[in-house]
């Protein structure tokens, strides 16, 4: 028997308007505070998408022109051997969302949104896939004229049981809001029904937030524990454990117990001293933590003349880039010039010894060892593995790194290798 979850994608743009003649096209079955028609074939001609024949929009106006928002979905077929394609090969998915606006019928393309499936293989193992077209909403929450789209769709593989992929992408003013999980079946999965929330959604008016979650919860049940686990204080002893991340450009940040550090790739390690005040005396973790919330703990650091407010809440995160579900969100706010720094954070989990998954990732590190060393400096041996110049200087292999640390397996050097261990490190006798 094979079970299916709804999986959704939502994506909300800032939007642009005008005022065409829409006498000859008919108004769309869309709740919205503005006046939405389906866009004939005429004008989908202008989207420079191949398969065309799933191509389908709407158009609108708001305060900053005529909006022009098209739908397409298409599979692709890679052939296992190029010279014959009928020895069969793998199938994925690509979904397309095309947003053009613009005045005096003229329009230009503000957005271009695209999801692309894993390959699902031959059939009958084809990839599902689709729009969720009662999901889509053009809304005005901040009731400034400028329209926001709202859009779900969902993904999985044909051969797969387990609960659908999930990802709710929300773009305004071209900066992209991410909320990833999958619907809950309590029999079945008990652990579904996640709803992880980019940390950017922290720098939106409450409003977004809300109606992006509630949204959700429209299309894919939620799991009703979430927020049980939500209202958890944060302890000492949780921040101390916890790993935080972010991108763009990749960066890590963890507290000690007298001081905290932020690593940025491509940069100097930057060591925080903790304090309420500037120049008061030198604290430990303990004394600063601030219980601001159920859910959140707040931290007063600084470095020479610089002052900043570490903010951590429990909540799903999610850093944008890849698929990995974090359970904390961290934010670095710069009262100075008020910037900030955001991304996620968790718990590294408990060590269980896998041998076959241990060996299998040491190989896969080894390999990429060899493929990514460039210098001298690369070709040495680290005994702690984040000092090591290839996990300052290169991504791929600090994400890797990043990602064995977070299944709760510790790295050591030895006998100029590094080898995986799972609780204690393990004590190597020279000639072993």
């Amino acid at each position: 028997m094979r079970i299916t979850v709804l999986s959704c994608v939502v994506t909300l743009i800032a939007t642009v308007s005008c005022q065409d003649r829409r006498s000859n096209l008919s108004k769309a079955n869309i709740n919205s505070p503005f006046e939405v028609f389906v866009a004939d074939k005429m004008l989908l001609q202008i989207i420079p998408t191949p398969g065309n024949d799933s191509l389908y929009g709407y158009t609108w106006d708001d305060s900053l022109g005529t909006n022009l928002l098209a739908f397409s979905r298409q599979e692709n077929f890679k052939p296992w051997d190029v010279a014959n394609s009928n020895e069969g090969g793998n199938f994925s998915g690509r979904l397309l969302v095309f947003h053009y606006t613009g005045r005096n019928n003229s329009l230009n393309p503000l957005y271009t949104y695209e999801y692309m499936t894993g390959e699902c293989g031959s059939p009958p193992f084809l990839p599902e896939f689709d729009f969720i077209s009662e999901s889509l909403a053009i809304t005005d929450l901040d009731e400034n004229n400028c329209a926001e789209i709202t859009f779900m769709h969902r993904h999985n593989c044909a051969s797969e049981i387990n609960p659908e992929s999930t990802k709710l992408v929300m773009l305004i003013e071209g900066v992209k809001h991410e909320i990833s999980g999958n619907q809950y079946i309590e029999e079945l999965y008990p652990e579904s029904g996640k709803k992880t929330f980019d940390a950017k959604f922290e720098k939106l008016p409450p409003a977004f937030k809300e109606f992006a979650s509630n949204h959700w919860d429209i299309f894919c049940k939620s799991n009703p524990n979430n927020r049980k686990q939500e209202l958890q204080p944060i302890t000492k002893e949780e921040l101390l454990a916890a790993q935080f991340y972010g991108t763009e450009p990749f960066w890590n940040f963890r507290f000690y117990d007298s001081y905290a550090e932020f690593f940025r790739v491509g940069e100097d390690t930057i060591r925080f001293a903790y304090a309420v005040e500037q120049h008061a005396v030198e604290n430990t973790l303990g004394k600063v933590l601030k219980i601001s919330a159920p859910n959140e703990a707040q931290v007063g650091v600084f470095v020479a003349e610089s002052k900043a407010l570490i903010t951590i809440k429990r909540e799903t995160c999610s850093d944008g880039m890849s698929d990995t579900e974090y359970s904390l969100s961290f934010q670095m706010h710069f009262p100075e010039d008020n910037s900030f720094i955001e991304g996620c954070g968790m718990m590294p989990k408990p060590p269980v010894a896998n041998a076959e998954e241990m060996n299998d990732l040491e190989t896969k590190l080894d390999n990429l060892l060899t493929t990514l060393r460039k210098t001298e400096a690369d070709a040495f041996y680290t005994n702690d593995i984040t000092e090591h110049s290839l996990y300052k200087s290169n991504s791929d292999f600090r994400t890797f790194v990043d990602q064995i640390m977070a299944k709760g397996y510790g790295i050591q050097q030895a006998e100029g290798r590094y080898y995986l261990y799972a609780g204690e490190p393990e004590e190597f006798v020279d000639g072993e």
